[in-house]
């Protein structure tokens, strides 16, 4: 029974938005202006996806990755960016599984000669389904700006608390949540699934 939603036609030219999960590395995101200030040095980040005006969630996401190991239960995948600018990086994500668990593990190495801000994350796509609730208690959330960069802290409404399993909004929620626990629940109620 899948969790993730699945991907409907794999293959090499699959937009990342339609897999069912994908590395946001070396930054997750968007960066305004494609520009920012890093130990006293300006740094500029092309944009990296056609439509989009903002860089947008780093390039492990759009990038081509090669099979380091492979077993039964688990697969090694290794992105070699080393020509990259601003980021040059050599990145690993490793997908093992453990009884019912999935793990993922990600990997980033800075191969360029400067020091530079990194950050890793995921991008799942869970199974939504008109039943679907979802339990993730935080306390504030940013809201954005229509650029969809996040412009203002506020405490979380009542409808985004996700203390207990509520009803997924029907509505967009594209924010970074902030208080987390660092646990969260995603209940289909119809397919007796947690």
């Amino acid at each position: 029974m899948p969790i993730f939603r699945p991907c409907a036609d794999p293959g090499p030219g699959t937009d990342p938005n339609e897999l069912a999960c994908y590395p946001l590395l070396p930054y997750s995101n968007r960066i305004g202006n494609g520009h920012f200030q890093f130990s006293g040095r300006a740094i500029d980040v092309p944009c990296n996806r056609p439509g989009e005006p903002l860089p947008l969630h780093g390039d492990g996401w759009l990038g081509a990755w090669d099979v380091e190991e492979e077993e039964p239960t688990r697969v090694r995948l290794a992105l070699d960016h080393s020509a990259g600018q601003p980021y040059s990086f050599r990145a690993s994500q490793t997908y093992a599984l453990d009884d019912a668990t999935l793990v993922v593990t990600l990997g980033i190495e800075n191969t360029g000669d400067l020091a530079m801000p990194f950050g890793l994350g995921l991008h799942p796509f869970l199974m939504r389904e008109a039943d679907t609730e979802l339990s993730a208690a935080a306390g504030g959330l940013w809201l954005c700006g229509d650029d969809w960069l996040p412009v203002k802290h506020v405490p979380a409404p009542p409808a985004w608390h996700f203390g207990v399993a509520y009803p997924m909004s029907s509505s967009m929620v594209n924010n970074a949540f902030t208080g987390w626990s660092g646990r969260t629940s995603v209940l289909w109620p119809k397919r007796r699934r947690r």
